[in-house]
């Protein structure tokens, strides 16, 4: 409806003077029935009132899609670490990092989506601390890991 409305102005705009009346619902029956019909179908209106269906809208007016603009986070380094074991060079940020990360899965996935049965992870070390396993061992989450890439020969 609201690009009819864009397209009834852009018209109204191309004229010197317009003059809008309302007509009184008792004279204009089509009008009534076609706000019936928009409230939900009633049998007698689809007697009385042609309906056409249309393929394809009548305006054209292509799509405008919104663009997300992806700007570093507080959370990639800790993502970074959880899924690659990315560590910064700074062995206290690292170390911090390592500590952050338990609590990033309590609030990111327990809090979200529930207490897993399973948490699958890599052989990497970001899923080897104290603080990890402790809640891991209260909430009966189970650590599976997966399987190292077999090398062909």
């Amino acid at each position: 409806m609201a690009s009819y409305l864009e397209k009834a102005k852009e018209a109204m705009n191309q004229f010197d003077t317009v003059t809008i009346i309302q007509v009184p619902r008792a004279e204009n029956t089509n009008a009534d029935a076609l706000a019936r019909l928009a409230t939900g179908l009633e049998e007698r209106l689809l007697k009385t009132v042609p309906i056409e269906i249309l393929e394809a809208p009548s305006i054209d007016k292509q799509e405008q899609v919104g663009s997300i603009v992806v700007r570093p986070c507080w959370m990639d380094p800790i993502i970074s670490f959880l899924r690659d074991g990315t560590l910064p060079a700074d062995k206290f940020e690292a170390r911090r990092l390592r500590f952050r990360s338990a609590p990033f899965i309590w609030k990111n996935i327990v809090c979200r989506f529930g207490v897993p049965r399973e948490l699958v992870s890599d052989h990497g070390t970001q899923f080897e601390n104290e603080k990890l396993q402790s809640i891991c061992d209260r909430l009966g989450i189970k650590k599976v890991f997966s399987s190292k890439k077999q090398r062909s020969s």
